[in-house]
């Protein structure tokens, strides 16, 4: 396990193609999107060439609340990516947008003890807006239901 293949990772960025540039755009402007069927108005993410409800469904690209809870997560303590190296510990989790998609993405908080499953958090950009999304406790409270 950890042999050289995985020395040699990148850091994952998102690749740009035709699929992903509206999200990228969305990124740059501070806005999370998903993809919504038209007809059906169902919410998917990740970018796809169709609608994963009703196929034959045209799509369009819509802002999500950017609001949702952690559905699950890990401390991430090790790692044999030098990219990630200096960033050790941090959180990478899966969190259930209010629009009912999940999305994985980093977690920050100040102290990763106090990350739960349930807890509320929303997304953030970094200040260059091209570096993905990461999601951050929310302290408005609990998201309605």
């Amino acid at each position: 396990m950890g042999g050289p293949l995985m020395h040699a990772m990148a850091a994952p960025t998102v690749v740009p193609d035709r699929l992903t540039e509206a999200w990228r755009d969305g990124i740059a402007r501070g806005e999370f999107l998903l993809q919504r069927g038209v007809a059906c108005g169902a919410y998917q993410y990740y970018p796809r060439e169709h609608c994963t409800t009703d196929p034959g469904d045209a799509l369009e690209w819509v802002p999500a609340s950017g609001r949702g809870v952690v559905h699950t997560f890990t401390v991430v303590r090790r790692t044999p990516n030098e990219a990630f190296q200096d960033q050790l510990p941090y959180v990478l989790g899966i969190v259930e947008l209010e629009e009912g998609v999940r999305v994985t993405a980093r977690i920050v908080a100040p102290e990763i003890a106090r990350i739960a499953c349930g807890m509320p958090v929303s997304v953030h950009f970094g200040p260059d807006r091209e570096s993905l999304p990461y999601f951050v406790p929310d302290e408005t409270g609990p998201l309605s239901s």
